[in-house]
Parts: structure tokens; sequence; C-alpha cells
């Protein structure tokens, strides 16, 4: 039952994203380059827009149809992903919206021969979603779906001290604590953490945007109550997820 519960709160873990800080990783990682300059225009809008529809009980491939004919580059930061996904918005939508993004511009006509010749000379510097994401990179991206999911449990278990289950009749969350209950045998304190990590190889995704990535991962957590053999059980576990590069920094997708 532990370590079922330990591997059920770390996939909910890595399918929440927020906006991360740097981290610490567990090795000294490489220098980190400078962050892209996030795309002008913000993408507040065009959120609201995809958030409008699907609230409006239009079918997911639907709002993705919209999304691919719309012709518009949804470069969307972490905030955004989160904020999405709490207002209900499907993965399959989310990735509609991050491959635009990966798709490039088109090119305004050239008004003189002078424009035409600055637009066929390519950037000096090529933006970071070119490029595959660093250990580091990944190991924040990854640790941003942690940090939330705890936060996350955080509140729920609040919730279920309050008792707030039994108010809501929501039997999803009486689920929740029933679990968060036997996993830390009434304690509560659920967190998880990265304890290792290491990226083994990326190839760029097919058909899609960002990097097809797998890597080596630790997680612990003390809270729970899990035989030293079972803690061992959620060590060096290989995985594997596609990053993308927002704009503003590297997002994990599952």
């Amino acid at each position: 039952m532990a370590i079922r519960f330990l591997s059920l709160f770390a996939s909910l873990a890595l399918s929440l994203t927020a906006q991360t800080s740097a981290p610490k990783s567990p090795t000294p990682p490489a220098k980190r380059p400078a962050a892209a300059t996030p795309a002008a225009g913000s993408a507040g809008g065009d959120v609201d827009a995809i958030i409008e529809l699907v609230k409006g009980g239009t079918p997911e491939n639907l709002v993705i149809k919209t999304i691919q004919k719309g012709g518009k580059s949804y470069h969307l930061a972490p905030a955004d992903v989160l904020r999405l996904r709490k207002a209900g918005v499907g993965n399959a939508v989310i990735e509609a919206m991050l491959d635009t993004a990966g798709a490039p511009a088109s090119a305004p006509p050239a008004a003189t021969a002078k424009s035409t010749e600055a637009q066929a000379s390519p950037p000096a510097s090529s933006s970071a979603g070119d490029r595959e994401p660093t250990e580091a990179e990944m190991y924040a991206a990854l640790k941003a779906g942690f940090d939330n999911a705890n936060d996350y449990m955080k509140d729920k278990e609040a919730a279920c001290r309050s008792g707030a289950y039994k108010k809501t009749n929501d039997p999803a969350l009486a689920m929740l604590c029933l679990a968060g209950a036997l996993g830390t045998q009434g304690r509560g304190g659920l967190r998880v953490n990265i304890t290792g990590f290491r990226k083994i190889a990326c190839s760029r995704a097919s058909g899609q945007a960002g990097w097809n990535c797998d890597y080596v991962a630790s997680i612990d957590s003390s809270a729970l109550a899990a035989s030293p053999t079972m803690r061992e059980l959620a060590q060096n576990q290989v995985m594997h997820a596609r990053f993308v590069h927002t704009g503003a920094q590297w997002v994990r997708l599952q």
C-alpha cells in the first residue's frame, strides 16, 4: 500500500507544473545559459479564450482544431499552463497550444531590398527551444511538478483535517484523505522530494514541440510509512518525458 501510494503521489507531482526558481542540483550543474527572452505579446488573453471555450462545453477535438487553424502562437509560461489545468483544460489542448509555439512564425513581406536581405540572414544565436534541455534545466522542470504537488497535498491535508469532505460530500476528497491517512499512518505531512537526478539522453520530438528525454530520478518521502525495501524501490527509477521550452523556461509534459 505504501509504495503504491508513493507512486500515485509521484504521478500527481509529475503531472503538475508551476513557475520555479533555480534548483539546488544533487550534483553541481554546469553554468546555466541565460533564459530566452519571452515572445512579444502576452498569452493571457489567448489563455482566457481557450478557458472560455472549454467551460462553454466545446468538445476537446474542436478546441484543438480551433487552435491549429487559428494561426496563433501560444507562448505559454508555466503559470499559464497551471491556470489552464486548474480551469479543467485537458493535456491534449495544452499540448496543442504549446505545439504552436514551436512552429516558426510567417515572416512579413519585405518592404525593401534591404529588409529582404536582413530577413535572409539567420539570427546570431538560436533560442533555448532549438536545443535539448540541460540536466539542470530538466531537474528544475521536474522539481517544479513536485513542489506544486507538495503544495496541493498540503492544502488537501488541511481540508481533510477540517472535515471538508463531509461538508461537501466529495467522494474523491474522501478517498484522498483515507489514502493519506493510511500512507502516513495518520501522521500526515506527506511530501515528496527528489534525492537524485541524472540525465540519460534526449532526442527531438517527432511532429511535436520539444524534446523526448530519458533520465534517472530518485524520490523520497520521510512521512510515508514504508519499509527500507519499499523505499529502495523508489530509487534510481528510469523515467521518460517530453520537455518543452515555453519562451521563459522548460516545462515537463507526460
